[in-house]
């Protein structure tokens, strides 16, 4: 009886490390996703700020040509 407890609480162990390893797997696919996230925010950003560098040129622009 007593070698039957310790192969049964010796196999709890080993599916309680499986599903550890698991779960880490899940957060490091989420941290991936994140990053992906993230660089598409910044070609956002990017394409904002050369959007507002071409209005700002456009004014000048239009003022020399109504002198």
């Amino acid at each position: 009886m007593l070698l039957n407890n310790k192969q049964q609480q010796y196999r709890q162990q080993q599916q309680q490390q499986q599903q550890q390893q698991q779960q880490q797997q899940q957060q490091q696919q989420q941290q991936q996703q994140q990053q992906k996230q993230q660089q598409q925010q910044q070609q956002q950003q990017q394409q904002q700020q050369q959007q507002q560098q071409q209005q700002q040129q456009q004014p000048g622009l239009l003022g020399h040509l109504d002198l």
